[in-house]
């Protein structure tokens, strides 16, 4: 399998109990057998930016 670069807007909906450490996020991919590959081996670095309100 590989992976291909893809840019996603997402909403941040939780902490996460299992996010251990700063600088990472957990990333839901849905359901079936994709996702359950790719969320079982997903650990890439990349960049996160969150807008916060003021």
């Amino acid at each position: 399998m590989s992976w291909i670069q893809f840019s996603q807007l997402t909403i941040a909906q939780d902490v996460g109990a299992a996010i251990k450490g700063p600088g990472r996020v957990d990333y839901y991919w849905g359901t079936g057998d994709y996702a359950t590959v790719a969320a079982g081996t997903m650990k890439q670095s990349g960049e996160l930016y969150l807008a916060i309100v003021k």
